[in-house]
């Protein structure tokens, strides 16, 4: 797909597939581009997105929207965005990536900046916030958080991946 097609931008970083078949687009400058199999509809921060410029995208089993942009995580419910940066929780704005586990905790990664840098891994319960800065490299990029049905949380810093169970 490509804009002319509907996408909001041909510039797409992160893909998601819900359980209903609806493709979610995170775009860089566009929002956040949805296909429901016929038709496109966008999310930008006209809507509430807090910036049009995102990284990654998830849909949690609820139909909650998470989006990482490069000025925090937005969340849509389906009717309010929440927007969540520096002030209100996370360890810096950029988020790069997500991951829900099977009991609903969010995993956030957020950089210093667009060009990485301390990447912290957020961890948020539905209550409160914790952040674990990377392990070894003061200056590591966070790019990738994921999961398996055994609670190991899996984290990919700048040269190096890091494996731990959910006990943090």
């Amino acid at each position: 797909y490509t804009a002319a097609d509907g996408l909001a931008s041909n510039w797409v970083n992160g893909v998601y597939v819900d359980g209903l078949g609806n493709l979610y687009a995170g775009t860089y400058g566009g929002g956040v581009s949805v296909y429901d199999g016929t038709t496109w509809s966008t999310y930008t921060t006209i809507d509430g997105l807090a910036s049009d410029s995102v990284n990654s995208v998830l849909v949690d089993a609820g139909n909650v929207l998470y989006a990482a942009t490069d000025a925090g995580l937005s969340v849509y419910d389906g009717t309010n965005w929440t927007n969540y940066d520096s002030s209100s929780g996370l360890a810096y704005d950029y988020v790069s990536c997500l991951y829900i586990d099977n009991a609903g905790v969010l995993y956030v990664g957020t950089n210093f900046d667009v060009n990485g840098g301390n990447g912290t891994l957020n961890i948020f319960d539905g209550t409160t916030w914790r952040s674990y800065p990377p392990p070894l490299f003061a200056n590591a990029r966070i790019h990738a958080v994921t999961g398996n049905e055994s609670d190991e949380i899996y984290v990919v810093w700048s040269s190096l991946a890091v494996a731990f169970t959910k006990n943090l």
